[in-house]
């Protein structure tokens, strides 16, 4: 290969780099999100708990019952954010091992 051909070959490997290091960033700010939410769900859940043991008139039940189908599903989407942010890891990772086993193959010729 010419150096033109290199150079413009490396360039796009850099350009890849960069959109890695911005998923992965983002994937980062979505599980720390997600982990300051579970914590947040985490310590409100035991006065959930509490006020449905004690709940006794039927609008406390009711009440209780929301509040704790409620929890459920944000405890759901939290954990289905940190999914994905995973796959989003899980998804650089493999870019950077294409993106360096093309450089190393560059490097090579």
């Amino acid at each position: 290969k010419d150096q033109q051909q290199l150079g413009q070959d490396m360039q796009k490997i850099v350009t890849k780099l960069k959109s890695v290091k911005t998923k992965t960033d983002r994937a980062k700010q979505q599980l720390d999100t997600a982990n300051r939410e579970i914590a947040t769900l985490n310590s409100s859940t035991p006065g959930i708990i509490n006020d449905a043991d004690n709940a006794q008139t039927p609008d406390q039940m009711t009440r209780a019952e929301e509040a704790i189908e409620s929890q459920t599903t944000a405890y759901q989407a939290q954990y289905s954010n940190a999914n994905r942010a995973g796959e989003f890891l899980n998804e650089a990772q493999k870019a950077l091992e294409t993106e360096g086993k093309k450089a190393d193959k560059m490097a090579e010729d």
